[in-house]
């Protein structure tokens, strides 16, 4: 099998988040701020010849520090909208196809699914959080059994109890499924016929949508080019009245000083006349971009519509083929995380490719007729939403972090909703309750993960962080007994529970004596403090945009300098 493309090479800062890979899906960066927060995502990549780049931008509610929103910098578009429920789990996620909405059983887990007001699917949890029955609608209900360890081992048929599919392990990483009969094999040449011609319709539209997006920036391209010729006119118009001025300076003769005043009232004329037109221009082309928006948003759509079909269609084709919804044995094969990437017959054929996955987990290339859910470990996709199941929370690839609040407060860390810490190349949340890191390539299957207690000391944090994180722990009843001088920092993103929190000396860190949640969420970091931490800040932003731009900071000018200010603005500095 051909797997160049799968390489990846990734760049992480002092406190092992992820900020740049490069792999088959082009490149990723990822900044966050000063609480592990992703505030921007950009990706890079090349479509048939043509360098894009799709900016991510992500706003938090100032006071909640809840994920409000994503948008998209070049278009301007809200990608995501979030709302949330009083206990800090997401309750409707507004994208640009449709508003999907959650409800949420006592225990704060998603119990039902709606896209725009119809129902899609519910949901059916047992004592220990795990999902038992998921019900979409129009279908029959699967339900999932699990083994002691919480490691799903089958899913049934609701409504004839035949079985779907059951799973082995060895340890922790799954070795092996065995699929049921999932239907009737039968070719269905009807339906065939029928997805074939509506996939040929959509790509139609796209064709057409495609054709008017590039008539619009080459409309705007030619708005440009006229706003650019008219400003230089202005200039010119400037400059004149500059000379004209001065002869005005040189001469006491009042009729050549009238005619100069004259020349000058004109060419002010000329200059506001042209001032006129730019403005006019500046309208024409905010409504090219506006039709431009708005036809790149229905091409995206239109794309996920083919894509979904797409894959419905080589399923049912599969059938056709005597494919594999016959019963059998399928091998499944991992990565050093767990994450299965192939699975293969008993022949060693592939018949499921995980295909180009972000680091983050979000699959880009996946099709395949052969049904194979398990993502991270722990993770179950779920195509009707995008989203992963992950026991006691529930995981958003695109976002890389998860729609609920910690189970286990602020104890976990103060960001609730981060998942690893930032690092999914190095780490794995099997639970969505502790970070944990599997063995060594080749271990992994020799049992569980071994949960992180101690990060690597990191100068990317400044010891008034933790201090304010120490005493916030020690008053909410954590305990935080270490004491570390400030400059040695240890990452609470990194660890849960279990990670060690730094305390404060007897310095003056401007928190008072007994400071409570607000008094640490409000913190504001010590000038002298803030000095250090943004020099810190300032040489890994250097390392970052050499890294990311290539070259040295001659070649690139102003490109280096524009790079290094917005790193060190998103990082607080």
């Amino acid at each position: 099998m051909a797997v160049a493309n799968r390489s990846q090479e990734f760049a992480y800062d002092d406190i092992s988040r992820l900020i740049f890979s490069h792999g088959g899906y082009g490149d990723f960066s990822f900044s966050y701020n000063l609480v592990g927060d992703r505030t921007v995502r950009e990706r890079t990549y090349d479509d048939n010849g043509t360098s894009i780049v799709d900016t991510h931008l992500y706003d938090y509610d100032p006071t909640t520090m809840r994920l409000s929103e994503v948008t998209s910098e070049q278009t301007n578009v809200a990608l995501r909208t979030f709302s949330y429920a009083v206990t800090g789990q997401v309750i409707s996620d507004e994208r640009t196809d449709a508003l999907y909405t959650y409800g949420l059983n006592q225990n704060g887990r998603i119990n039902t699914v709606s896209m725009a007001g119809a129902s899609v699917a519910t949901y059916t949890y047992d004592d220990d959080e795990q999902r038992i029955v998921k019900a979409i609608t129009g279908q029959s209900p699967i339900h999932y059994i699990y083994d002691q360890d919480g490691r799903l081992i089958a899913e049934h048929d609701g409504d004839t109890g035949a079985v779907i599919r059951e799973y082995m392990w060895l340890g922790m990483m799954p070795v092996a499924t065995y699929a049921g009969t999932s239907g009737t094999g039968e070719c269905d040449e009807d339906a065939i016929a029928a997805l074939e011609q509506n996939i040929a319709d959509i790509t139609a539209l796209i064709t057409t949508r495609t054709t008017k997006a590039e008539n619009l920036r080459t409309k705007i391209t030619a708005v440009n080019t006229r706003i650019t010729t008219k400003r230089d006119k202005i200039a010119t118009y400037k400059a004149q009245i500059v000379v004209l001025k001065a002869k005005i300076a040189n001469t006491n003769n009042t009729t050549r000083i009238a005619n100069l005043r004259a020349r000058i009232a004109t060419k002010r004329a000329r200059i506001q006349s042209l001032r006129t037109q730019i403005d006019t221009l500046k309208a024409k082309r905010k409504a090219h971009n506006k039709k431009l928006r708005k036809h790149e948003r229905r091409i995206g759509i239109l794309g996920q519509e083919r894509t979904t079909l797409t894959i419905e269609l080589e399923a049912l084709q599969s059938q056709c083929e005597g494919g594999e919804t016959t019963a059998g044995l399928y091998f499944l094969h991992a990565d050093h995380l767990g994450k299965t990437q192939f699975a293969t017959d008993t022949t060693g054929a592939v018949i499921w490719d995980g295909g180009i996955t972000t680091p983050f987990g979000e699959s880009l290339t996946l099709a395949s007729a052969f049904t194979q859910n398990l993502m991270f470990p722990g993770q179950y996709a779920d195509s009707e939403t995008g989203l992963s199941h992950n026991w006691h929370r529930t995981y958003d690839p695109m976002l890389g972090r998860y729609l609920q609040s910690d189970p286990i407060g602020l104890a976990g860390g103060l960001n609730r909703y981060a998942y690893v810490g930032g690092n999914p190349v190095s780490y794995v949340d099997p639970t969505g309750l502790q970070v944990a890191t599997p063995y060594a390539p080749g271990d992994i299957a020799k049992g569980a993960f071994k949960t992180v207690t101690r990060p690597k000391p990191s100068k990317a944090v400044p010891g008034a962080q933790f201090i304010a994180i120490g005493y916030l722990m020690t008053a909410i009843g954590i305990d935080a007994k270490v004491v570390l001088d400030h400059s040695q920092g240890y990452s609470h993103r990194d660890a849960p529970h279990t990670c060690p929190i730094p305390v404060a000396n007897d310095s003056d860190d401007g928190l008072g004596d007994n400071p409570d949640i607000s008094d640490v969420l409000d913190y504001v970091m010590p000038k002298s403090e803030k000095r250090k931490y943004c020099a810190v800040i300032k040489d890994q932003c250097i390392e970052k945009c050499l890294y990311l731009l290539g070259g040295n900071r001659m070649s690139q000018g102003n490109k280096y300098t524009k790079c290094v200010k917005e790193c060190e603005r998103d990082n607080g500095c």
